[in-house]
Parts: C-alpha cells; structure tokens; sequence
C-alpha cells in the first residue's frame, strides 16, 4: 500500500511539475498550494485517484511489479521485505531527529525575541489588523520577519527592518496571510509527508516548491489587497520574505 501510494502520488506531482512549468505566470498562485496539498493528501491517505486507466497505468502496475519482484524472499534468502520495512522506519526516525534538532535550535535562537512597546504594538496593529492573539516581537537574530507557533502565533520582526524604516504594512499583511491560512500546520503536514516517503525524491520536491508557492500566493493576496499601483514596494521585499531561515 505504501508503495503504491508513493508511485501514484509521484505521478500527481509530476504532474503538477509539468503545470506550474508551463502555466505559473497564467494561474493564480493558490492553485498551485491547493495541487500540492492534494498531492501530499494522496501520499498520506490511502485512497485511490482516478490513474487505474490511461497512460499512467502501465507505469503503477510496472513500478508495483518491480518492487514486489525485489521485495519477495526467495527459499533460504533474507527476507527482504524485513529489511526494508527496517530500512523504512530508520529512515523516518533519522529525519525525525534531524528536523527535531533544527527545530529545537531555532526555537532556541528565538527564545530572545522581546515583545515590542505597547505604543509601537498599537501603531503596527493600526497599520494591518492584526487580532490582539497575534503577538508581535522583535529580534537581532533573525535576519527575515517569521511567523511562528501553531496554535499562538507569533509575528517576530528582525531589529534591522524596524531600523531602516521600511513601510511595515506590506510585511505585516504579508505574515498575516500565513496565520490566516494556517500555513504553519500545512507545512508540518507537507514535512511529514516527505519523511514518511523521504525514499521518493518527487515528495520532496514537492516540499520544496509547495514551500516556494505559499509565498508567492502571500505576496500575490497582499497585492489583491492593497492594489498593483503597490507592486514596486512589493517587489522591495520579496528578497525578504521568500529568503527564508
């Protein structure tokens, strides 16, 4: 099953590739975040997609075959099917560990953050409407504005960007649309996707240009939001919001 989850769910996202290849200036951002979150759902819920007929066909049932054919132990050989099945969970539990400590250093370089003033919270709540749940902090450890935690978001500005005075409307806005669309869970569902199939390399393409696209949509809902007559301070910050650390 797990197979053939990962070789139906490669052919979505190579599918998907070949779309955003040749319509990524045509389609509206979004489109593209909602394709890679079906295609994450295929690899993570065992439900069939509509590729039993056409050209995909001959591919499932080929690649499934294969797999079967090495996977089968033969009469006094190792059954391999065990050490794969090993090979599996060690790898998930490599990846586990390896982000667990990514995580925990980077809550660990942002555990400084300081809350900003109450007049400068007031002001920056004036610019977006930010609900009073939504913190907002500021760090000199932190070179991009992040959006953090799950359930209590966090906005953290790094002390760079408050010192140059760069109009904080568009970052705001921009972040807000994260929190809004939860951006964080589904890039924790998106993460865990790819560990559990960390053998398939197109789940982990898919990680990284579904990364790619919930930024773009951002930018493209804070020029829906704020009109294209604002486009050129947009573009001042992409460097900014889609260099992420």
């Amino acid at each position: 099953m797990l197979m053939h989850m990962s070789i139906s769910g490669g052919i979505l996202i190579i599918l998907i590739l070949a779309l955003r290849m040749l319509a990524i200036k045509r389609l509206p951002k979004k489109v593209f975040v909602l394709l890679w979150e079906i295609a994450a759902l295929r690899l993570l819920i065992p439900f069939d997609l509509p590729l039993r007929y056409g050209i995909v066909s001959p591919v499932v049932v080929h690649a499934e075959k294969a797999v079967l054919d090495v996977s089968r132990p033969a009469a006094g050989i190792i059954d391999w099917r065990m050490v794969l099945w090993i090979l599996w969970i060690s790898g998930i539990a490599i990846l586990l560990f390896i982000f667990g400590i990514r995580y925990y250093r980077e809550s660990q370089r942002l555990a400084d953050a300081l809350p900003v003033s109450k007049d400068e919270d007031e002001i920056l709540r004036m610019l977006v409407k930010i609900p009073e749940r939504v913190k907002i902090y500021v760090s000199d450890r932190t070179s991009t504005p992040l959006t953090v935690g799950m359930v209590q978001s966090r906005i953290i500005l790094p002390k760079q960007l408050r010192a140059d005075r760069i109009d904080l409307k568009y970052v705001l806005a921009h972040e807000m649309v994260h929190i809004r669309r939860v951006d964080n869970v589904l890039k924790m569902i998106m993460l865990m996707a790819a560990c559990i199939h960390w053998f398939n390399p197109l789940a982990w393409m898919m990680y990284l240009f579904f990364d790619r696209d919930i930024e773009l949509s951002c930018d493209e809902r804070v020029l829906e939001i704020y009109g294209e007559k604002q486009k050129k301070n947009m573009q001042k910050l992409c460097l900014i919001w889609q260099v992420r650390q």
